[in-house]
């Protein structure tokens, strides 16, 4: 078993927390404890992060299950990279950075397969899995966007963040997020005006 799977020492100063106390830590403390291996700490940073990882991943995936996929990869990542995270960046955008990567890791590896499939029906979903028909168009429209425009134009355009917002959401400069959601906007443009 390794250091940081084992379950904490009783010598350890997180050995006998309660649920109230675990509630009131730090992200900060919490990712110490979680990589210590005290499960309650990792489950207080899903509960804090699980909403977040939920609102990145809908912008990101178009179904709903891809989605909480998506949720599910990033906080596997989430646990194994515990050890190496660093105290000086949030734990938001740390999460916000794996669910990213993740999403455009999944796109690669679903467009290499997509290309490597013969043209196959899809299946039928259930009637409780369908969707509205202005979310359907919604993802539609979006799914020509790559994913990191796609979430540029989400964050802005669907959610209502300032480009400088956003930008902190994705942790990358206000200029890039103002030229991907400028971009993105062409492309949707483009997209509607042709389906026109």
């Amino acid at each position: 078993m390794t250091e940081r799977t084992a379950p904490p020492r009783s010598d350890h100063p997180a050995h006998n927390l309660t649920d109230r106390t675990v509630h009131a830590m730090s992200d900060a403390a919490l990712v110490r404890c979680a990589a210590a291996g005290l499960t309650e700490a990792f489950d207080e940073l899903v509960r804090r992060y699980r909403p977040l990882l939920h609102h990145l991943a809908r912008g990101w995936a178009r179904d709903p299950r891809d989605a909480e996929e998506l949720v599910q990869d990033t906080l596997v990542k989430m646990w194994s990279g515990l050890p190496s995270f660093r105290a000086e960046a949030r734990v938001s955008t740390w999460l916000h950075t794996i669910c990213r990567r993740t999403a455009i890791d999944r796109s690669r590896r679903r467009r290499l397969e997509l290309t490597s499939l013969d043209d196959e029906p899809e299946p039928a979903t259930d009637s409780a899995d369908v969707e509205t028909d202005d979310q359907l168009a919604l993802d539609d429209v979006l799914s020509v966007l790559q994913p990191p425009h796609r979430a540029a134009v989400v964050l802005v355009d669907v959610d209502g963040y300032t480009a400088a917002e956003a930008a902190d959401r994705e942790g990358i400069p206000a200029s890039t997020m103002r030229s991907r959601v400028g971009k993105a906007r062409r492309l949707l443009a483009d997209r509607l005006g042709g389906a026109a």
